[in-house]
């Protein structure tokens, strides 16, 4: 084969990868002022090509690992929409394991899934959120939705929440118009990511503490939130008001995937801005904990912290 012929042979699959790792990477660029998270070229680009909703597939990306693009479960599911290997990437058309490690390539694979599944049950993206959580067959098998798949929805109906939180995060069944269904072959049941964090799912809530509770310890010291102000030719720092924006904690936490770095960013909000949290908004921002922080879902110090302001009459 001629050298031209070569090139017109590879340089397609060689442009259509650059594409998608450029699209990755100017995606990451994008988000660094801090406005978006992570890969939202990715859902925008995928939740267009298969008429899904970008915000739900982002909601589900961080239940199932926490925006991390490296995450691997013990069950061999991989990436951010936790794609597993190889059963499903195969019927997905995902070749080789190292591609799912691309984030646009596995945020497409799983809206792609997503898709097939809502055509699959004409429309029904409840009944398809259980199917991509525990795979077509089990949840055929089961005689009612396990426990596993309402808190499944409970998690990415939350996110959804912050996400948006002047919309409605719930779904109804025909909210998505079934256009021309997908090829039905179903592909081995998902399982359980259970090296990925995010994903234990079975983790209880938080509660309120109870009233007969001794107070904790009292919280570390809070650095404040600093603005500075031009003064007479002088800069002048100014202590910003706490406030509970649990959206700017979401962005502040996924934002980066080092495990210490998102520790120590929740740390630095709660520490700032907890005082202004309601209770219930207090159980909300502990409820995250183990969605946004992975690896780092234990920390020792945010949990005291929250506890102690829980336990503050």
């Amino acid at each position: 084969m001629s050298l031209s012929k070569l090139r017109q042979c590879f340089l397609p699959l060689l442009q259509s990868g650059l594409a998608l790792t450029l699209l990755a990477a100017h995606s990451v660029i994008a988000d660094q002022d801090g406005n978006s998270l992570p890969y939202r070229e990715c859902f925008e680009s995928t939740a267009k090509t298969y008429n899904l909703d970008r915000d739900w597939l982002t909601a589900i990306a961080i239940v199932e690992s926490s925006l991390n693009p490296k995450a691997v479960s013990s069950a061999n599911a991989v990436g951010l929409m936790q794609i597993k290997w190889p059963q499903t990437a195969a019927h997905l058309g995902v070749r080789t394991r190292s591609a799912l490690f691309d984030p646009c390539t596995n945020v497409d694979a799983g809206g792609r899934y997503l898709r097939e599944l809502t055509d699959r049950y004409k429309g029904d993206m409840q009944t398809a959120l259980a199917a991509y959580r525990i795979g077509p067959s089990a949840l055929a098998r089961a005689p009612t939705e396990p426990e596993v798949v309402l808190e499944y929805r409970r998690r990415i109906d939350e996110q959804l929440d912050i996400l948006r939180p002047a919309k409605s995060s719930s779904y109804p069944n025909n909210s998505i118009v079934v256009e021309a269904p997908a090829p039905r072959i179903e592909p081995t049941p998902e399982e359980t990511p259970a090296a990925t964090p995010a994903t234990a799912r079975t983790v209880e809530l938080a509660t309120a503490p109870s009233p007969n509770k001794q107070d904790a310890a009292t919280p570390v010291a809070k650095p404040v939130n600093v603005e500075t102000t031009a003064v007479s030719g002088k800069l002048k720092a100014t202590a910003a008001a706490p406030h509970c924006d649990i959206r700017e904690l979401q962005l502040q936490s996924l934002s980066t995937h080092h495990p210490a770095k998102r520790e120590q960013r929740f740390f630095d909000w709660l520490a700032a801005n907890g005082s202004a949290c309601s209770t219930s908004g207090l159980i909300k921002v502990k409820n995250q904990m183990t969605v946004w922080l992975g690896t780092a879902a234990g920390s020792k110090r945010i949990v005291s912290t929250l506890d102690a302001m829980l336990n503050t009459p």
